[in-house]
């Protein structure tokens, strides 16, 4: 297993270990990142309070909106779906590629705004720098 092989797994495995609000967070950092803000999840609780402030906005934005087959009230998790309907889930890590975020943090020293990664980002560079020396 080379180097790379290693920080991959290292990485991929505390990504895993995240609670759903971290990985969340992380992922909107992501997002962030990659100008991929259609991908953005969300918390159910505030998601309708942080897109639609009044009760006509209820009504035309979000009843229109709702696709009853993929929206639960119950769920913890939504976002927009590519035609602009409000999805939801309570399996977050359904909508979340860990792998693309591993690849980007690796192919770009980004560590999203995460300090753990960046430690981690930081000991691999100093194993290889170690290992480099020998």
């Amino acid at each position: 297993m080379n180097n790379t092989d290693k920080l991959k797994e290292v990485l991929n495995d505390y990504i895993q270990g995240l609670s759903d609000r971290d990985l969340v967070d992380l992922h909107r950092e992501y997002c962030q990142a990659m100008n991929y803000g259609d991908d953005e999840i969300y918390d159910i609780e505030t998601f309708f309070s942080d897109f639609f402030c009044d009760v006509k906005d209820v009504y035309n934005d979000v009843i229109c909106r709702i696709d009853y087959s993929r929206f639960k009230d119950c769920d913890d998790w939504a976002k927009f779906d590519c035609r602009g309907n409000i999805v939801s889930t309570s399996i977050v890590e359904a909508w979340i590629d860990i792998d693309d975020i591993v690849d980007h943090i690796i192919e770009n020293d980004d560590d999203l705004s995460d300090t753990d990664i960046r430690e981690i980002l930081d000991d691999h560079e100093s194993a290889d720098d170690e290992t480099e020396d020998e």
